[in-house]
């Protein structure tokens, strides 16, 4: 015991050692832009920890900002939502943080000689799920603000934009986990895992008339709802800027495909170009604008993609080439489509992984019981195809980091 407790507090030394050298590249690449600070008015920014975390999590990053950013940029590093908090749910968090922010603002403008004019938001993991939800709550369509303020930036680091059901580390390893045992792990953070690992393939979209009330509708998923709701995608596109960090492998929580809702070949395209590469590797920007036609019957989304990589290393990603539409299938044709839809229709997020998996029996036993319990449906697919192509129509900066090879454990 003696030997495992000295053999830890090394591997932590080393880890501090090392957090502290890879600190400042990495906040010279989490900027906020001077341009909001020319003038006289003051700039708050919203830090937003993650799952069963507490404000201290983000101090160095609460400190950097206030350094840089002088006496004209506040920060609030959110404490409503302190460590077993977190499990009552995303609607809950981001509400608990909408308040918090009134609150806060209301008591700095009283008090204050400068007063607030531009926020901006940053949320670490379940915390960006917070300030999505968050800013929903605050804006102000009429106006544009948020808060009553004119929304800047907005960031997440390492967030499950679209839940973490299909998107484990062992499904991206190719292993094959029954949807019980994941449920069962969801059972653990109550409300909050509920949502996190959420079955998407009931979920069909909806008109914006019937999103008032996210939180009793039992035949749609609140992820799904802050994916495809305009409720939802409005208050992002206020913002001048968005941007989202995500590691390219290695993150056992929040993988590649939901921290950057990416498409799994695309995943593995990037994997396979960047994964000996170490450190700050690459930005996808995307500059789509969608138009989506919804109902419970029918979904058409359109999200035209094409990519070019530029010197500087960054990808960019333009509204021109790519169009997917589909339609869930109606009760009355569900069992033809069921009938002649092929086994690579039927295929999950990471199916790609799978079938290249050198841990064949995993595999062969995982397609087996997969076939039996019908755990990943065309719907789901299908679903996550809405997901990501809202959420891209934004407009997101998209940073990808790898340090897997230096911290394995971390």
């Amino acid at each position: 015991i003696s030997f495992l407790r000295y053999a830890f507090t090394f591997y932590c030394l080393i880890e501090y050692s090392f957090c502290l050298t890879i600190r400042n590249s990495f906040s010279k690449t989490m900027y906020f832009d001077g341009e909001v600070n020319t003038s006289q008015s003051g700039h708050l920014i919203v830090l937003s920890h993650g799952l069963m975390g507490g404000p201290n999590d983000l101090s160095y990053l609460c400190k950097q900002l206030e350094t840089l950013g002088g006496e004209l940029t506040m920060v609030l590093s959110s404490n409503c939502n302190e460590f077993v908090k977190t499990t009552n749910g995303v609607s809950y968090g981001g509400r608990s943080l909408a308040d918090e922010i009134k609150s806060f603002i209301s008591t700095h403008d009283k008090d204050a000689e400068t007063k607030l004019k531009y926020i901006s938001f940053v949320g670490n993991s379940l915390g960006g799920l917070y300030t999505r939800y968050a800013i929903k709550e605050l804006f102000d369509e009429e106006k544009g603000t948020i808060a009553g303020l004119i929304p800047s930036h907005f960031m997440t680091v390492a967030t499950p934009h679209l839940g973490v059901r299909d998107y484990t580390f062992l499904d991206e390893a190719g292993i094959f986990v029954p949807g019980a045992v994941k449920m069962a792990v969801a059972n653990l953070f109550q409300t909050t895992g509920k949502d996190l690992f959420d079955d998407l393939s009931q979920k069909t979209s909806s008109s914006e008339n019937d999103q008032d009330d996210i939180e009793n509708d039992e035949s749609n998923g609140l992820l799904f709802h802050m994916a495809t709701s305009e409720n939802f995608l409005r208050p992002l596109r206020s913002f001048r800027k968005r941007r989202l960090y995500a590691n390219l492998q290695g993150d056992l929580v929040v993988p590649l495909g939901t921290a950057a809702f990416m498409d799994p070949q695309q995943v593995q395209q990037l994997r396979s170009q960047y994964g000996s590469t170490y450190g700050i590797l690459t930005t996808i920007t995307t500059t789509t604008t969608t138009t989506t036609t919804s109902s419970t019957s029918n979904i058409e989304t359109m999200a035209r993609t094409s990519t070019t990589i530029s010197n500087d290393n960054t990808i960019i990603t333009n509204s021109k080439e790519l169009l997917t539409s589909y339609k869930q299938p109606t009760e009355s044709t569900s069992s033809t489509t069921t009938s002649t839809t092929s086994s690579e229709s039927n295929k999950g997020p990471f199916d790609c992984v799978r079938d290249n998996n050198p841990l064949g029996a995993f595999s062969i036993l995982g397609s087996f019981a997969q076939s039996l319990e019908g755990d990943v449906k065309e719907s789901q697919r299908e679903a996550e195809l809405s997901m990501r192509a809202q959420l891209d129509s934004v407009g997101w900066e998209k940073v990808l980091v790898n340090f897997r090879d230096v911290l394995p454990l971390s």
